[in-house]
């Protein structure tokens, strides 16, 4: 998972004017705070069914979509539901506040530490996450997904092209009969967040940009069960497919060297391939 974060409409990595207490958007708030609810429940330090209480703040937050109130209390994985799937405010809030130690700035201050550049570089990755118990469509989804990505990274090399890239990522995906996503794509990355060349998941060999020693890029793929269209929610970042059904999306961050590339964003613990519970 990235510890950098971007405003998907922008490019550009959020940055708190007050380090103290930084105002991020809502969404990124919860995008946030799921990034380090997962981080703490791979280090055990959080339990699915370990129950958290309700905080002033959190019941008051606007829109309630659980209809939270203090004195009451919600567990770890109906949060993370609350989160993903009503997007909602006030489970966001219970999580973060309890992650914080109870403390709302202590949180904020953990959030500061995970956006930010190293040294005026960017960087960029996405892994899958399982909350409780996986369908077999899931979890073949998830393994297909992460080996897309794979096999379009293994064509990169001086002299191929980001069309080759594509072709190689949609021609397994069509293979497994799943959806590639066309609105979204990989990207190139250095001291700017989102830069060219742009990265399509679908192409034709030999087409688009020749890659070149040095260049540095994401590959993202997003893969659906089901029809390859989606759609954005009026939260302005919300991506839903049109037909409902599940989706899944790897990416990583490499360069082109000399005889083939490199990946950044590999876990030295190989969390970066699926694991399921």
């Amino acid at each position: 998972m990235s510890t950098f974060v971007a405003d998907v409409k922008t490019g550009k990595v959020i940055r708190a004017s007050n380090p103290d207490l930084p105002r991020y958007p809502a969404s990124l708030t919860k995008l946030m705070t799921l990034y380090m609810a997962f981080d703490a429940l791979k280090a055990g330090r959080l339990h699915l069914n370990q129950k958290l209480p309700v905080s002033y703040n959190a019941a008051h937050q606007e829109p309630s979509r659980l209809g939270l109130y203090p004195g009451t209390t919600i567990t770890v994985q109906q949060a993370i539901y609350g989160i993903t799937v009503k997007s909602a405010n006030d489970a966001a809030a219970t999580l973060g506040e309890y992650l914080g130690g109870g403390d709302e700035k202590k949180f904020a201050k953990m959030m500061t530490a995970q956006a930010h550049q190293l040294d005026g570089w960017y960087g960029d990755s996405s892994r899958m996450y399982v909350a409780g118990k996986a369908s077999v469509k899931a979890k073949k989804l998830i393994n297909d997904t992460y080996e897309a990505l794979m096999r379009g990274i293994e064509v990169v090399k001086p002299g191929a092209t980001t069309g080759d890239i594509g072709h190689a990522i949609e021609t397994y995906a069509k293979g497994k009969r799943l959806g590639v996503v066309e609105d979204f794509c990989g990207h190139g990355i250095g001291t700017v967040f989102h830069d060219a060349p742009n990265i399509m998941h679908f192409g034709q060999p030999g087409t688009g940009v020749k890659l070149e020693t040095g260049m540095v890029f994401t590959i993202e793929p997003m893969l659906n069960l089901g029809t390859e269209r989606v759609k954005i929610l009026e939260d302005g970042w919300t991506a839903v497919t049109r037909d409902r059904k599940l989706s899944a999306q790897f990416e990583h961050m490499l360069g082109v060297t000399e005889d083939g590339y490199e990946i950044f964003t590999l876990s030295p613990t190989g969390q970066h391939k699926p694991h399921f519970n």
